[in-house]
């Protein structure tokens, strides 16, 4: 395996390399996530959401998502489902969660007062990550596209566009995609072997899961809530009383008419009586929560309960005919 360019990103001095926003330190590898205690502090919480920030590709979002952001949605369906007299057991699924910590909160939120079995779901819920040599690490997201070189000492993003970069990266990066990605991706789709579902890790091949580490704890102990991936726009079929999409059917990422195909996809996995949660946080997804709770009567989405303004979309959601 050639040294090259990692001894080529040696030779360039620390304050360059920190003033890069595509070369960073090694800590904000994706590969970091793993040994994330459950019960994070507050500066290692911090360092959660640099790592995924990092793994932004573009005009991409951050799949981190901020806690207690959706408290307002999570007390309005409580109360629905008690004034309601929801079923004996409820089968909730929370989808586009990211890295489902406001998943969570809806659990512990409602559990103590309903037998509740809830599902947080992302597409993007883990990094496919493939040694290559012994010194560097290529890791790719669930389309198979690379999104971080990894070496010893740094970290440098794969998906960032730079029309505008520093020669360093102009120089790094191509080299590092010249020698790493090609074996990477042979012994990625080695691994892989047809199934992108349950891959055999091994020395030269691991996955990182992208849910929150406290979600992974919760998982592991409490059968109750289950972290899955899924896809928004062709979900799994199965049925649920109650689904949630919060901070992904918005204008602010695509058309309008793409976000009717994403209700009427979720519509399908509720039953007949069953809940449907729209919402968005105000200011770009950092403000306060509003939403609509949608109760499915037939071929109907009707307009149940609002969170302070209700979801921005609510009218083109209550005039759409699901049959």
């Amino acid at each position: 395996m050639p040294q090259a360019p990692e001894q080529t990103l040696m030779e360039y001095p620390q304050t360059v390399l920190s003033g890069t926003p595509w070369i960073r330190r090694s800590t904000l590898a994706a590969t970091a996530l793993e040994a994330m205690p459950a019960r994070p502090s507050d500066a290692q919480e911090a360092l959660i959401a640099d790592i995924h920030d990092s793994l932004r590709g573009g005009s991409q979002h951050s799949r981190y998502t901020q806690r207690h952001r959706l408290a307002a949605l999570d007390r309005r369906l409580g109360e629905t489902l008690a004034e309601h007299g929801a079923r004996q057991r409820i089968r909730i699924h929370d989808m586009a969660a990211s890295n489902a910590i406001t998943s969570l909160e809806l659990f512990e939120h409602l559990r103590d007062r309903e037998t509740v079995l809830l599902k947080a779901s992302d597409y993007y819920d883990r990094l496919h990550v493939v040694n290559v040599g012994d010194r560097w690490q290529v890791a790719f997201d669930v389309d198979l596209k690379p999104i971080q070189y990894i070496g010893r000492r740094m970290m440098v993003c794969a998906r960032r566009p730079d029309p505008d970069a520093p020669t360093v990266d102009t120089i790094v990066k191509p080299a590092l995609q010249a020698v790493l990605l090609p074996p990477a991706l042979a012994a990625l789709r080695s691994a892989l072997d047809g199934t992108r579902a349950h891959p055999v890790q091994t020395d030269q091949y691991q996955q990182v899961s992208l849910f929150h580490p406290r979600c992974r704890s919760e998982a592991a102990s409490d059968p109750r809530f289950e972290l899955q991936h899924d896809d928004l726009f062709s979900p799994a079929p199965y049925r649920y009383d109650v689904v949630r999409v919060a901070n992904a059917l918005s204008t602010d990422f695509m058309s309008e008419a793409r976000i009717i195909t994403g209700v009427r996809a979720v519509a399908a996995t509720i039953v007949e009586g069953g809940l449907l949660v729209l919402g968005r946080n105000a200011a770009g997804g950092d403000g306060p929560a509003r939403g609509t709770i949608f109760v499915l009567k037939h071929d109907r989405l009707v307009p149940l309960a609002d969170v302070s303004e209700g979801y921005q979309h609510k009218e083109a959601v209550r005039q759409l005919t699901l049959a």
